[in-house]
């Protein structure tokens, strides 16, 4: 608006608007640019159980008051931050409040689209599904959305946490998860050429993080953002935390989600049990073996568990090995808190389904099967402690059985899934909105 000139900028109005009708409107002083503030004696704030968004107007105006251009937005008040002090772990909170989040992860895939939803009214079902189901969260999982997607997240009142997309692991050779066993080979076929492949990736990375952060500022459902998952690309852990710090300081962030987590003590110097080093070695060269003393280790501890909500002794031994996982202090600790950012995907098909080759991380035989399955599953988690949890996953995604809806978005077992899921949630999204949660 300011190319049109410093003339046309002589009004400049913000009007906050209720259902009486406008209630206050600002003047700026005939100038280029300007900050207009409001004083609320007493905001509503937004939350999942209350969405209150105010309409904001922003209209450009003449000199004698004809209309130049009109903008229509809104926004929402809330803060998000983590409780810290005491003896207790630390905590999420919402508007200043413990807040336990219980979500699902949501891949965003479609059947027709893939990654392109049939309709803005699919958008839509998506979030307005899984409140329904009674959770408050959704992990946005390794894509971005369009801007209509966290609008509708927006209204309705449902927690994101948005995942970066990660570069691809094989141009920047980043070992795949870092286990040797399942090493890749150099895309290029030259060590000098995947270098410099590398290196573009690490830059568009960086672009592309201020890109995601900038497109996302609008929305008072994103709360969280996820750097790095599962180690899928991970690379200069430290110094990428904080520059997403720098970007965006008014939310929380998760430096890594699944594995090569960062600890509060720095990883040891000492041999290693026999295959383990390799761990410590790629949690090195991926930016996360340094200690939390004397870096940004971001808010959370995100551990995943398939199914959970335990990490088995093989998962735990593989992925965090004895010396890390003693060091994370997950579930205790008083600086960062405690969640599971994966576990569950409990595998159920209908009779309707035809995907010979489908999976989960563990099969339901029938509809009965499965809601008990579940009841047991969150019945656990509701006495971890834990700050969030995230359930695998929102829909099936080719494959992938393990979604509360199927892959053409209905319901499983919808008639005893949905009223033993949504009381459970509510109980536990309740009871774990307090610090005295045990």
């Amino acid at each position: 608006w300011s190319a049109l000139g410093p003339e046309l900028l002589r009004r400049f109005a913000l009007t906050r608007r209720s259902r009486g009708g406008p209630l206050r409107t600002l003047d700026a002083a005939e100038r280029r640019d300007c900050e207009l503030r409001m004083r609320l004696a007493r905001a509503w704030l937004w939350s999942p159980e209350t969405p209150r968004l105010y309409a904001v107007v922003l209209r450009l105006e003449t000199s004698n008051g004809s209309l130049v251009e009109q903008l229509n937005s809104y926004v929402g008040m809330r803060s998000v931050s983590l409780l810290k002090g005491g003896l207790r772990p630390a905590r999420l909170a919402l508007n200043g409040q413990p807040y336990f989040m219980a979500g699902l992860l949501d891949q965003g895939y479609w059947p027709a689209g893939l990654y392109t939803a049939p309709s803005d009214e699919a958008l839509a079902f998506d979030v307005r599904t899984a409140k329904a189901l009674g959770f408050n969260l959704l992990r946005k999982h390794g894509k971005l959305e369009p801007s209509r997607w966290y609008y509708h997240a927006d209204r309705m009142g449902m927690l994101v946490w948005q995942d970066m997309p990660s570069p691809p692991a094989l141009t920047c050779i980043s070992d795949a998860d870092g286990d040797p066993d399942l090493a890749e080979p150099s895309q290029n076929g030259d060590a000098d050429a995947d270098r410099r492949t590398c290196a573009l990736d690490e830059r568009a990375f960086v672009e592309e993080l201020a890109a995601v952060t900038d497109a996302l500022a609008f929305s008072p459902a994103v709360v969280l953002y996820v750097l790095f998952n599962e180690a899928w690309g991970q690379h200069r852990t430290s110094s990428l935390t904080r520059k997403l710090r720098a970007l965006d300081p008014s939310r929380l962030l998760t430096d890594v989600s699944g594995w090569f987590l960062s600890s509060d003590v720095p990883l040891p110097n000492a041999s290693l049990p026999k295959g383990s080093a390799w761990l410590a070695e790629a949690m090195a060269r991926a930016g996360s073996g340094s200690s939390c003393a004397s870096r940004d280790c971001g808010d959370v501890i995100d551990v995943h568990a398939y199914p959970g909500p335990q990490p088995a002794e093989g998962h735990r031994q593989r992925w965090y090995a004895s010396w890390l996982w003693e060091q994370l202090q997950w579930r205790t600790s008083a600086s960062r808190a405690s969640v599971l950012g994966e576990f569950g995907g409990i595998s159920f098909k209908s009779a309707q389904q035809d995907e010979p080759n489908g999976w989960g991380y563990r099969d339901a035989t029938s509809c009965a099967d499965l809601v008990q399955q579940l009841r047991e599953l969150w019945g656990q988690v509701g006495a971890m402690g834990l700050s969030a949890v995230v359930y695998t996953q929102l829909s099936d995604v080719e494959q992938e059985l393990n979604g509360m809806l199927t892959y053409d978005r209905h319901v499983k077992c919808e008639t005893s899934l949905q009223p033993m899921l949504f009381e459970k949630l509510q109980a536990l999204i309740g009871k774990g909105s307090t610090l005295g949660v045990p």
